[in-house]
């Protein structure tokens, strides 16, 4: 019996911040592909490969890349790696740093200048200790977690633009309606703004219509379910919000370009084997925290 995309679930483990800490001094590859209900800054001291989704990057540290909210993803390496996490859901952390954190786009390396490494660490450290004594949070906690990610994202070379907290909002909306097939008019009016308000902005921010990136995240979701579970394209259409497998395999014909079955049957990020690969979900520990 083959997973389900019950496994695919994100789950609201009651932790909105955490710092975790993990040395790895031989080669591994971390569980099966998880995800989170939170995003993740990964700062790797050593070589490692991130897979998300269905892309695979190489870290080379001192660096850091992050992971969004409900990626699919797993680090692999061949030993000698230091990886500190911190994971943070919305809301736990201050608002004028919660609008740099997202910028932080996923899967975009940024090295860390080698001279400041110890000082970081030391940061870090700390901050760990903190989130041990209090893992269900506290101001310190999150006051050094948000000075580490300001200095995180002033040696950023990313080129992309801020996201302001009206984009933000739209974005966990999003998320947070994923199954729903929403209309953007009505996520405009839950954010109190007209819905040509809300394309202002997101195509001022992103480049993006908010109607594309609704598309794009439900588009996400039926290329993660039909690659990496064994439930049939009806059941995965109608935990998308369609009403039959039809509708759905015409919609995922219309902007994909092939069938639901089709899709499966091609090359993938796991190398194109015919079964998906079996996911697992990661729940932080306050004695360990989980790349």
């Amino acid at each position: 019996m083959g997973p389900s995309a019950d496994n695919l679930e994100t789950k609201d483990f009651g932790i909105p911040l955490y710092v975790g800490h993990a040395v790895l001094p031989e080669p591994m590859v971390s569980a099966d592909l998880h995800r989170h209900p939170h995003r993740e800054v990964v700062i790797a001291l050593g070589t490692a490969t991130l897979t998300t989704d269905f892309e695979a990057v190489v870290v080379e540290g001192p660096a850091f890349v992050s992971v969004e909210a409900g990626q699919l993803h797993r680090w692999s390496s061949d030993g000698d790696l230091e990886l500190w996490v911190i994971g943070h859901r919305p809301g736990s952390l201050t608002t004028a740093d919660e609008r740099h954190h997202p910028a932080f786009r996923s899967g975009v390396v940024h090295p860390i200048p080698a001279e400041e490494v110890d000082d970081l660490v030391g940061l870090l450290t700390l901050a760990r200790r903190r989130f041990e004594e209090s893992p269900e949070g506290s101001a310190v906690v999150t006051s050094l977690v948000n000075g580490v990610l300001t200095q995180l994202g002033q040696w950023s070379t990313s080129t992309g633009s801020m996201q302001d907290e009206l984009v933000e909002a739209f974005l966990q909306a999003i998320e947070a309606r994923v199954g729903t097939r929403p209309a953007v008019r009505d996520i405009a009016g839950d954010l109190g703004v007209s819905a040509a308000h809300l394309t202002s902005i997101t195509k001022a921010q992103l480049g993006m219509s908010p109607k594309r990136l609704v598309l794009d995240r439900e588009l996400t979701e039926a290329k993660r379910l039909l690659t990496h579970s064994h439930d049939s394209a009806a059941s995965i259409g109608r935990r998308l919000g369609f009403g039959d497998a039809s509708e759905f395999g015409r919609w995922f014909k219309t902007h994909v370009g092939a069938t639901p079955a089709g899709f499966r049957r091609s090359p993938r990020a796991d190398g194109g084997s015919g079964a998906p690969s079996p996911l697992s979900e990661s729940t932080p520990q306050a004695d360990e925290g989980q790349p």
